[in-house]
């Protein structure tokens, strides 16, 4: 099985895609930092995740405040389907 090839999208300017790299670099330091031994700084690379987190969710809400009201309305939905099934 081989894996399906990805879009070949142009990232320049794409706020959430940066953001969501940063996400997931803090993620692979924080990884990285509780497996070194000796003294880390874990709540720095805690933080930092943090941070980034509320970055990648900031880039979400200004994206979002681009849609018309119907879309918006679409993505709540499927969002409450989603968050239903889960929870049974």
């Amino acid at each position: 099985m081989e894996p399906t090839p990805t879009a070949d999208l142009d990232r320049s300017n794409d706020k959430v895609y940066d953001c969501t790299t940063c996400v997931v670099k803090a993620i692979m330091e924080l990884t990285q930092g509780v497996q070194k031994p000796g003294r880390v700084e874990y709540l720095e690379l805690v933080r930092n995740v943090g941070l980034e987190l509320r970055n990648l969710l900031g880039s979400v809400d200004d994206l979002v405040d681009t849609f018309p009201d119907y879309a918006k309305h679409e993505v709540l939905i499927r969002i409450f389907n989603i968050i239903i099934k889960e929870l049974q």
